[in-house]
């Protein structure tokens, strides 16, 4: 180190240090939950920037980030980059969404590398050396263009690629995937008294008694309900991600549907021909993100989630209205439901995946929210709970597939029978019959 610029020497060193620590920061601290790219992404840049201003005389950069195995993995790092993730991605299909692990991640990461080099070798390398003209850009440009344009007009023009897709999918699966049409979502009965704005706003007659309120799990259900050919009295109103409290909402949907959930208990404020009320929601998913209560900010998700449960069942009971909540159907792990329908082409599964969830598993805002629902509810005799566990499962055990029919459509919602074997529970609670 020269004497007489140890003081830019040291700076170097410090920059370049700082800058090394924000990359290792950003690795192990910025997670896949966390809303990326925002201002987490200015660490890992802002470390790089520092590195790269520290100079090549600074000790990581000379002896560690300048050796050749580092020097080596940097020429290589954009079609490794390019290469890893169709990989990854591939055989993480064939095992049903889980992530590679074990050998089989080591024999992937290696492939990756090998691939990546190779590309640099004859592709990267001889297109750098050719001097480019106006005419091989033409080329290259009209190629590209072709393939691009084709590409997504075979892609919205064939069938075969959709069936390759759905090649393996049950037809229950399929049923609740369709959209309904606007005369299905909403009729004018509905409209007339609730407005506009939910999904789904459906009478079965012209003054029903009967609301049956919730998010997209009402939605789903209603796909079911509407090919039965006997329904008793109700309004139906489904709205996906509808939060039912009116002072409250997920923080990171800044309100959304807060308007509406307003407009819906002031409709209700004025009916006192309706004097039952069915929730069917989420409710693990209230807690699933951060909640804000219009009533004091200083509280958790749990305390406003506990809090407004009681508010709606205070306010409910002094309208004199009965209160039917179905509590949460068992959710999946994430990629059971994959493991379990093996649509994948190449399955790399053991054959022996078990198909059910056990209760003592389930997620920490499933059991939160059923455990404080239930000892709620205790406290109000115009609150009854519908247990949908007695329904869809036996000894501890939640089956994904029930005589041979799939019970969901994703982690969380039910399938077209899933909602066939639960609509008996909730019609016997709330008309019984």
């Amino acid at each position: 180190m020269p004497t007489n610029e140890g003081g830019s020497y040291i700076i170097d060193n410090f920059l370049s240090c700082i800058g090394f620590s924000l990359i290792v920061f950003s690795i192990f601290f910025i997670e896949e939950v966390d809303s990326f790219p925002g201002w987490k992404a200015c660490l890992p840049t802002i470390g790089a920037v520092l590195i790269i201003a520290a100079g090549s005389e600074a000790f990581l950069n000379k002896y560690i980030f300048a050796n050749k195995l580092a020097v080596f993995i940097g020429l290589i790092s954009y079609p490794l980059y390019l290469w890893h993730w169709p990989i990854i991605c591939i055989f993480r299909n064939n095992l049903a969404g889980e992530i590679p692990s074990g050998w089989l991640m080591c024999l992937l990461i290696l492939s990756s590398f090998l691939l990546a080099y190779l590309t640099y070798n004859f592709v990267e390398r001889p297109m750098r050396s050719k001097k480019a003209t106006w005419s091989l850009v033409l080329v290259l440009f009209v190629v590209l263009l072709i393939v691009s344009v084709g590409s997504k007009q075979l892609i919205r023009h064939s069938q075969s690629i959709e069936k390759v897709i759905d090649n393996g999918i049950p037809d229950s699966l399929l049923q609740l995937r369709e959209d309904l049409d606007e005369k299905e979502k909403s009729d004018a009965v509905c409209k007339a008294k609730f407005g506009e704005g939910f999904d789904v706003c459906r009478a079965t007659s012209h003054n029903p008694s009967v609301l049956i309120l919730g998010d997209s799990h009402t939605h789903v259900m209603w796909k079911y309900l509407k090919t039965v050919n006997e329904l008793p009295d109700f309004y139906l109103l489904g709205k996906d991600a509808f939060f039912t409290f009116k002072d409250a909402y997920h923080i990171k949907r800044q309100g959304k549907n807060n308007d509406l959930a307003r407009h819906f208990w002031s409709v209700i404020e004025n009916s006192p021909e309706i004097d039952s009320i069915v929730l069917r929601s989420y409710w693990g998913n209230y807690l699933a993100q951060s909640l804000h209560s219009d009533l004091n900010s200083a509280w958790n998700s749990e305390e406003i989630f506990q809090y407004h449960w009681r508010e709606t069942f205070k306010t409910l009971k002094a309208l004199n209205k009965k209160v039917f909540v179905v509590l949460d159907n068992p959710v999946l792990p994430p990629t059971l439901l994959k493991r379990c329908i093996r649509t994948q082409r190449v399955s790399l599964l053991p054959d022996n995946v078990e198909c059910n969830v056990n209760i003592n598993e389930m997620r920490y805002t499933y059991k939160f929210t059923r455990e404080f629902l239930i000892k709620e509810a205790a406290h109000w005799d115009n609150v009854t709970l519908i247990d949908l566990e007695k329904e869809l499962c036996q000894n501890g055990k939640c089956p994904v597939w029930l005589n041979g029919e799939l019970l969901y459509v994703d982690d969380n919602h039910l399938s077209f029978y899933g909602n066939k074997k639960i609509w008996p529970l909730i019609q016997k609670a709330v008309w019984g019959k």
